[in-house]
């Protein structure tokens, strides 16, 4: 068994998926401001990370606010 040290590290190792949507309404792009560290209340996409068995569509709707 690894230490919860250990899994840290071996967390930071791992590459995650992450998606991102471009939303055109009224020929407008839907940004959001983001509430959490990093790049906190800098404008960006609507998107994250597709967890895991998750499609690429599924997150998208997920994420879609």
């Amino acid at each position: 068994m690894i230490s919860y040290k250990e899994l840290l590290e071996l967390n930071k190792k791992v590459p995650r998926v992450c998606v991102d949507a471009v939303v055109i309404r009224t020929g407008k792009v839907l940004m959001l401001r983001r509430a959490i560290t990093p790049f906190n209340n800098h404008w960006v996409l609507p998107g994250g990370h597709i967890e895991l068995g998750e499609t690429l569509e599924k997150a998208v709707l997920r994420f879609y606010p």
